[in-house]
């Protein structure tokens, strides 16, 4: 188990990496890492509770005042950054709408509602409930904050090319960092779904809506 479970890394470590040249080698490794949570939650490594799954730790998590700053902290960071962006540069509002163009790693038919839930379940799952556990099961607190973090933003590197561009980035790299922290903290996943699924719907609200 120990070697599929490196091996699991290892794919996708380096599908994140290749990313930058293609989304689909993105999607490569967040399927390896679904891949992982089914392995690890059906031998027993890591399981489905252990993952954050259970829709009861949600109200618990959410009673911890710590917990709910954090939950909410994206969006005001993310409110931070557009008003920021669209005062210092003319291009910013195409550069996110360009980033979560970038993101959205498939065109669905459903509402853009639940086309954005599926998409954050599917990021969120593999590199919180395997990647991030594993990496905090064998370095240190802070690498599983940073790997995870860095594998995801590596899709969207590709549309550095301006100073809004990279205001984006690192907006995009700081909230996973931020839902990183919240998935070590709370211990659930769906916490960090939902937190990344609200920023997510305002932040699009925001570019569209000014």
């Amino acid at each position: 188990m120990r070697r599929l479970t490196a091996f699991i890394m290892i794919v996708m470590t380096t599908g994140a990496i290749a990313s930058l040249f293609g989304r689909i080698w993105y999607i490569l490794a967040i399927s390896a890492g679904l891949l992982g949570v089914i392995v690890s939650g059906i031998f027993g490594r890591t399981s489905f509770r252990e993952c954050g799954l259970a829709p009861a730790d949600i109200a618990a998590g959410l009673a911890a005042k710590k917990i709910l700053l954090l939950a909410v902290a994206p969006l005001i960071l993310i409110a931070c950054e557009v008003w920021i962006g669209i005062r210092l540069f003319p291009d910013y509002i195409n550069c996110g709408l360009s980033i979560l163009d970038r993101q959205l790693i498939f065109r669905g038919t459903a509402t853009l509602v639940l086309h954005i839930l599926f998409l954050t379940i599917i990021e969120e799952v593999p590199w919180r409930c395997f990647y991030q556990l594993n990496i905090g099961q064998n370095f240190p607190g802070i690498a599983a904050l940073i790997l995870p973090a860095a594998g995801i933003t590596l899709l969207t590197l590709p549309l550095y090319n301006t100073a809004a561009s990279a205001i984006c980035l690192l907006g995009f790299f700081v909230r996973r960092l931020i839902w990183g922290y919240l998935y070590a903290e709370s211990g659930s996943v769906l916490i960090v779904i939902i937190s990344h699924w609200m920023t997510t719907l305002f932040y699009l609200v925001l570019l569209v809506g000014i």
